[in-house]
């Protein structure tokens, strides 16, 4: 897909963008595990991250997040952790169906869209060439967006218990389609999966 021109400031503001729209979707679903516990989480927030970069997670009695930080960079890893707490599944079928990975989980059905999508969107070595050519401080904002992301995921998936309070009950169902032994676990965020998703929403 080389014959892409992409860049220019409209781009690079795209990405960006869609981190903070990804940051602060906050309608959730009367079933979330977020709401039944928003009345602690209002109480004293949830302290999430290390160092000079943690943050606090406080929400509203509708369960919004809001998110307070030091810093940018714990700002950031405050709202990915909030978005998969929030969106997880959402986040997981989102990088897939721009990625063209659907059909990897959700079976052949899903295969002429993906093939469709990989014929038209761009490659992997391009969303990395894409991130590289962001600002440095854009990359360091989808950096630690990923990483709250992968914290929240790694938290939620740490023992059985965990993962029965916080893994959404669809993952439990595909982990059994998929014939695992337990809920499937999405791979880790990448920066890239965000130049992703922004890239197609253009």
């Amino acid at each position: 897909m080389g014959s892409h021109k992409f860049w220019g400031r409209k781009g690079r503001l795209a990405i960006l963008g869609t981190g903070i729209a990804m940051a602060v979707m906050t309608v959730l679903p009367a079933a979330s595990p977020v709401a039944a516990s928003a009345s602690a989480a209002q109480k004293g927030g949830t302290l999430v991250g290390s160092g000079a970069d943690q943050a606090r997670i406080t929400r509203d009695s509708y369960g919004v997040p809001t998110i307070n930080s030091q810093t940018t960079a714990g700002m950031w890893f405050g709202s990915g952790w909030a978005q998969a707490q929030d969106r997880m599944v959402q986040l997981e079928l989102t990088r897939r169906a721009v990625e063209g990975k659907l059909s990897q989980i959700l079976g052949p059905a899903e295969l002429s869209q993906d093939e469709t999508v990989r014929t038209v969107f761009y490659t992997p070595g391009e969303l990395k060439q894409q991130y590289n050519s962001l600002e440095p401080s854009a990359q360091a904002a989808l950096q630690a967006f990923s990483q709250g992301i992968n914290a929240y995921e790694e938290t939620a998936y740490a023992s059985p218990a965990s993962e029965q309070a916080d893994v959404p009950y669809e993952f439990f169902v595909l982990g059994q389609l998929l014939g695992e032994s337990g809920p499937y676990k999405p791979a880790p965020w990448q920066p890239t999966d965000t130049v992703a998703v922004g890239r197609s929403e253009e």
